[in-house]
């Protein structure tokens, strides 16, 4: 890809909060086996298991493309990239090859790396799920009472072969950015199929995920980075 552009301040600010909330919510979402239900009593039983399943999940391996469709551009923008994570809290999760984005979680500590820059803005992990989006922390849940308090599903429907479950964080701030949040499951094999954050204003990030491994062996040092050059700043809050 190599049109550039700058981002509107609505989209990026969604691009920053679906990489970190992805995965928050990858770990859960990709062992949950689904069931669909009609739009007007949603099915909540995919969300009550996926929570049950959280102390199962270790590892997790997958690739995704990623796609940005704004109301100013013709055509969407796509991406490669590709999602690690390790229980309890360490991810890694890079768009490009070589990748121009990375976000890392591991030693309490959540990184959003620009290392064509050698830029890193570090936030504390605790302070990253409690921060703008209160939605971040819900897959760590420790019951489906405490996920209510954070997510409010609006619709659980069937679609061809996948289930599609939309709805939005209860945090104040994210529901002014955000019309809808859609999660695509498969049904057959319980994996998460898609995760889109759609803005007020029409723009839209998708993320799309192949390759899924649950519970595989990940390579060492995978969750460390060397930050020698880099400017390290702490993030706003």
């Amino acid at each position: 890809m190599t049109r550039k552009f700058k981002l509107p301040r609505q989209l990026a600010i969604v691009k920053r909060f679906s990489m970190r909330a992805l995965v928050f919510l990858l770990p859960g979402l990709l062992a949950t086996s689904a069931l669909c239900s009609s739009p007007a009593e949603p099915n909540l039983a995919p969300v009550k298991e996926w929570i049950a399943h959280q102390s199962e999940i270790k590892t997790i391996a997958a690739d995704f493309v990623q796609t940005r469709s704004l109301r100013t551009l013709r055509s969407p923008l796509t991406a490669k990239g590709k999602f690690w994570f390790r229980a309890p809290g360490d991810f890694r999760w890079q768009i490009g090859d070589p990748p121009k984005t990375i976000v890392l979680s591991h030693e309490q500590s959540v990184y959003m790396i620009q290392p064509a820059r050698k830029t890193a803005d570090r936030s504390a992990a605790n302070a990253a799920s409690a921060g703008s989006f209160d939605m971040m922390n819900f897959p760590m849940a420790a019951s489906f009472a405490e996920f209510e308090r954070r997510f409010e599903i609006s619709s659980v429907q069937a679609s061809g072969t996948l289930c599609r479950i939309e709805g939005l964080p209860r945090d104040a701030r994210a529901r002014r950015l955000l019309s809808k949040i859609i999660l695509e499951v498969e049904p057959g094999s319980g994996q998460l199929h898609a995760f889109e954050a759609i803005t007020r204003e029409g723009s839209s990030l998708r993320s799309e995920f192949q390759n899924v491994v649950v519970n595989g062996k990940l390579a060492p040092g995978l969750f460390d980075y060397d930050f020698t050059g880099y400017r390290v700043t702490d993030a706003k809050p």
